[in-house]
């Protein structure tokens, strides 16, 4: 969603931060935030876009209590979107109405970070840990412990790498805030979807707001990051 911020806030702030220009050169920018993330995740660190994915959340179950649903729209993971009877979704196994989607679109992209089946969450597990191996042999991250540790679901995660980024705080404080930006971007346009939904649009036609988060530098001046209000604020 924001791979091409990504790519822009590597070649500024590698510019900016010579000491972590050769290893962010080295690795691709959409796995570097990915393991940002996830590595905030595993160490179980509170961070800016963690705290919004949380308000999102809580934004719409307040909007959608479990026990009042009302929607006519489910989603089964194979067989896509269905009409049902309103209020009827949740008798229906295995089909998610489109709020349900949205809670769980957030939790997992921000806060769970893996699969809620064994075997995926291993393969997720094992992607990350490779990921933490490439980054530490780059320079740009150093395991400073291992620890066993359970998610926020009770997931056990077996033992996982602790990492510590080889960055200026500078950087570290741009790349949360980017991410925080990106989560208040997907929650507002989750906000736009199931309110177009409401207002009677087909859940299929999902409207994705361009990018909304551009760093900014002139000459030797200091770099700025500009964001503006997506269309569902």
């Amino acid at each position: 969603m924001f791979s091409l911020q990504i790519a822009y806030f590597i070649t500024l702030v590698t510019s900016r931060d010579r000491g972590s220009a050769i290893a962010l050169a080295s690795f691709p920018p959409n796995l570097l935030f990915y393991l940002y993330k996830l590595s905030h995740f595993v160490a179980g660190s509170l961070s800016a876009f963690q705290a919004t994915a949380t308000t999102a959340i809580c934004l719409f179950k307040s909007r959608h209590p479990n026990q009042q649903c009302q929607c006519a729209w489910g989603r089964h993971p194979s067989d896509g979107w269905r009409c049902f009877q309103p209020g009827t979704v949740k008798n229906y196994w295995a089909y998610h109405c489109p709020y349900d989607l949205a809670i769980m679109e957030m939790r997992t992209d921000w806060l769970g970070l893996l699969p809620a089946t064994l075997s995926e969450r291993k393969q997720q597990i094992d992607h990350y840990k490779a990921l933490a191996q490439a980054a530490a042999e780059s320079g740009l991250v150093s395991v400073t412990h291992y620890k066993a540790g359970k998610t926020g679901q009770g997931y056990d995660l077996g033992v996982v790498p602790i990492l510590t980024f080889h960055w200026s705080s500078e950087m570290a404080r741009l790349a949360g805030l980017i991410l925080a930006e990106a989560a208040m971007s997907q929650m507002n346009e989750l906000k736009q979807w199931l309110s177009a939904i409401e207002a009677g649009a087909k859940p299929d036609c999902r409207e994705c707001f361009p990018p909304n988060i551009y760093l900014v530098q002139h000459g030797d001046a200091d770099m700025q990051m500009v964001v503006w209000p997506t269309v569902g604020e």
